[in-house]
């Protein structure tokens, strides 16, 4: 008896999981000298002030969905929490109840180790693919990417 489309699809779903869990984990393993030891979330804030170059707090929130209270905590992290602050906050010109946020020079290395770092953990675990599964693979990834918006 074979699975219909959507069991199919549960259990592919359910295989990326593990995936996920196990690159998680791998990262848990790998943590960088700790100078710049950042959480997903603090990435993705880092991230976007990357692309954006200043956003104010609430922009940012709204940017990486992340409830305000959580922001705030994010945030005082980037600037207090490791060797140099990782983000400037300085009060809007326009608007002066807004608070901006910029990435410093220490947020920009720190962005860019830790996604030198995800990158390099799923470059290794793809060096065991063929380079038809990785044609298959990438071609596969850029339709979800397209389905996901990205």
């Amino acid at each position: 008896m074979s699975q219909s489309a959507s069991e199919q699809l549960e259990v592919l779903a359910r295989e990326i999981f593990e995936l996920t869990k196990i690159a998680w984990l791998t990262a848990q393993r790998t943590k960088p000298d700790g100078r710049h030891d950042l959480s997903e979330t603090e990435f993705l804030a880092l991230d976007a002030l990357e692309q954006s170059g200043r956003l104010t707090v609430g922009d940012l929130q709204r940017r990486i969905n992340v409830q305000p209270a959580r922001m705030s905590r994010i945030i005082k992290s980037l600037e207090t929490k490791y060797d140099s602050p990782l983000v400037t906050c300085t009060i809007n010109r326009e608007d002066k109840r807004k608070i901006d946020v910029r990435l410093s020079e220490a947020g920009t290395s720190a962005a860019d180790a830790f996604r030198r770092g995800k990158i390099s953990i799923n470059a290794e675990v793809l060096r065991s693919l063929s380079a038809g599964d990785v044609d298959d693979l990438m071609r596969i990834v850029r339709i979800i990417r397209k389905a996901m918006g990205s």
